[in-house]
């Protein structure tokens, strides 16, 4: 039986007991049921201790299981190894969290500490496959600019007017801009895949060959700047 239908019957019980028949008159009568309903109250009262003593310690037990549980999920998403990359038909990855809820790539870099052109350097997906191309060039720029390697930077220049008097950062900021769903940019995940896609054949600038001269990409036209 429940335990509050066992309270509340410890209660009826108290009240409907009946006194021993007596020619006392009503009121030593009401005494004597008095005296009968004593130990079914005391009965109830005690129920009732117990009662609100095991739903105290339920409540308790609940608090605790909720926050060790919390813990457990907190854990688990600052566990890097606990983030998952999986394929898709599209030769792409999908990207799933501790809990098996996809997360974006920028979310999945940041949470498990990896660069996003290293996340992504098997990918058979065509998108990922320019950014990856245009990393690799803008790279290659950034690190004739740490170096002073003025050949490739004049050749770079030469090859794309617009690169003029431009930073690195200048630079990565176009890379961000041309690829807003790899760097947590544009709004949602899928609004800020298509405008990656309406993007798709404009490299940010023309990659320099072995000779000095264009070629090797990908490009239908230079990167305009927005």
């Amino acid at each position: 039986m429940d335990e509050l239908k066992k309270l509340t019957q410890q209660f009826v019980q108290a009240a409907n007991v009946s006194a021993p028949a007596t020619s006392a008159g009503p009121e030593l009568q009401n005494f004597f049921k008095a005296n009968f309903m004593a130990p079914n109250i005391k009965r109830g009262i005690n129920a009732g201790g117990a009662l609100s003593g095991q739903r105290a310690k339920e409540a308790d037990e609940a608090d605790e299981m909720a926050r060790k549980k919390k813990i457990a999920e907190l854990q688990d998403q600052a566990d890097p190894t606990k983030y998952e990359k999986v394929r898709k038909t599209d030769g792409g990855f999908q990207f799933l969290d501790p809990t098996g809820k996809e997360i974006d790539i920028n979310t999945f870099a940041q949470r498990t500490g990896q660069r996003r052109v290293d996340i992504l350097k098997d990918s058979e997906n065509p998108v990922d496959q320019e950014y990856i191309n245009d990393w690799q060039n803008m790279n290659e720029l950034a690190q004739a600019f740490y170096n002073n390697d003025t050949a490739t930077i004049q050749a770079y220049q030469s090859a794309n007017p617009e690169l003029a008097n431009r930073k690195p950062a200048d630079l990565m900021s176009e890379l961000i801009r041309k690829y807003p769903h790899i760097y947590g940019r544009g709004g949602t995940g899928a609004d800020a895949y298509q405008q990656t896609l309406k993007n798709r054949g404009m490299n940010i600038f023309s990659p320099v060959g072995a000779n000095g001269g264009t070629g090797g990409g990908v490009s239908t036209g230079g990167w305009s700047p927005s």
